[in-house]
């Protein structure tokens, strides 16, 4: 009678112990280049992800809300996320993403080919404070655009309808759809139609850009210019 019940509590212990290991989401190739590797990743409720170790910077954009934890080198970050924030990790830091909530959280992992283009943060503006997660979180502003050495990274709302007000140049440059877009660029030498999901991806050859919104509702997107 004795060894049954020790083996039935060391069974239920074997399944309280399993149901305490978070299962595993995984990332998803979605672009490549000399430049840039970007990955997707829907994580599942109550699941966690494994970054691929590297010598690389990466750029985590939320897609949706979400609440993730960020298994981090010395330390773990649990932040509330709002879709377009951002957070920038250096080579070596950040180990696992969590997702705690009942609901999946989708987010693009960006991971930056060249080695020492990003100094580190100085946190000394909300934008920079956001992005590099110092302090308290905060979530970033509908247009934003922050540099570090050689890279800009910038956020972009425009309303339905809404066009930039000039035409600029800008260098090599990554876009990523945070929600659906319909873009017309009308400074383009042949100007082109961007049309993308949330999650998809564009680049863009170094030149002159004038986006306009074609659509009806809101379009926002990520940009990382070289």
């Amino acid at each position: 009678m004795f060894r049954k019940l020790a083996a039935g509590w060391l069974l239920t212990c074997a399944f309280a112990a399993f149901g305490q290991i978070a299962p595993e989401s995984h990332f998803a190739s979605v672009f490549e280049n000399p430049q840039v590797t970007v990955y997707s990743i829907e994580l599942a409720p109550r699941s966690r992800a494994t970054v691929f170790q590297g010598t690389h910077d990466v750029i985590w954009v939320a897609l949706g809300d979400s609440s993730l934890t960020f298994a981090r080198r010395d330390r773990n970050d649990t932040v509330d996320l709002r879709p377009g924030d951002v957070r920038i990790f250096r080579e070596f830091d950040l180990k696992t993403v969590s997702n705690e909530r009942a609901a999946a959280a989708r987010g693009i992992l960006i991971q930056i080919r060249a080695r020492g283009e990003m100094p580190n943060c100085g946190c000394s503006t909300p934008v920079e404070r956001s992005v590099c997660g110092c302090g308290e979180s905060v979530h970033l502003p509908p247009l934003w655009a922050l540099s570090f050495g050689r890279i800009t990274f910038g956020g972009t709302t425009l309303q339905g309808g809404q066009a930039f007000l000039g035409s600029s140049y800008r260098d090599d440059m990554l876009m990523v759809a945070v929600s659906d877009v319909d873009l017309k660029d009308d400074a383009a030498a042949q100007p082109s139609e961007i049309k993308l999901a949330a999650g998809e991806t564009h680049w863009f050859a170094a030149g002159a850009h004038q986006f306009r919104n074609l659509a009806n509702g809101a379009a926002r997107f990520i940009t990382v210019e070289f």
